[in-house]
């Protein structure tokens, strides 16, 4: 039979097992690779966008690696896309272009949802075939207003697209 001060030696040190094993599973005390941003930013046509972009969001801060930066990158292009659609429909009676924009945008927006599962699911083939209808929607939006683009849709555009580049380069 065992002693009371053995029962109570193997009750502490379970504690402190389970204490350290919580611990350090725990996400919300896990560190994010600070220089990570920074690699996969140099990799796009506008480091600076994207690197600001990125710092932007905490989550970004979060990331480990390159797929939790893909899998942040992925939840702001969402967010940016849903806020500008809304600034579309309120503008859509300004120019006709702003209803191409509003068809382009919610074809974006239904891309990004598969895009991300594919992603989650490591299916990259399937996260380039979204990422291609979400290139090609965006800048279709942007090519409607010829050359007087309004600032806040080229401003989405770029956001948006720096972001599909950091999805994509997840996989390479």
């Amino acid at each position: 039979m065992a002693s009371f001060s053995s029962k109570f030696f193997t009750f502490r040190l379970s504690c402190l097992i389970v204490g350290v094993l919580l611990i350090s599973n725990n996400p919300l005390l896990l560190k994010g690779d600070p220089s990570l941003v920074n690699k996969v930013c140099a990799k796009t046509s506008d480091p600076k966008l994207c690197s600001d972009t990125l710092n932007s969001d905490p989550s970004t801060a979060e990331a480990a690696t390159p797929y939790d930066l893909g899998l942040a990158s992925l939840g702001l292009a969402t967010a940016k896309a849903s806020s500008t659609l809304d600034i579309i429909r309120g503008a859509i009676n300004q120019n006709p272009a702003y209803k191409i924009c509003e068809d382009k945008y919610n074809i974006a927006i239904t891309n990004l949802n598969p895009m991300k599962d594919a992603f989650v699911h490591h299916d990259y083939m399937d996260v380039r075939k979204h990422s291609l209808i979400l290139f090609s929607a965006i800048t279709e939006c942007g090519a409607a207003f010829g050359t007087s683009k309004p600032m806040v849709i080229s401003n989405a555009e770029r956001y948006i697209l720096i972001l599909n580049i950091v999805v994509i380069d997840v996989e390479l």
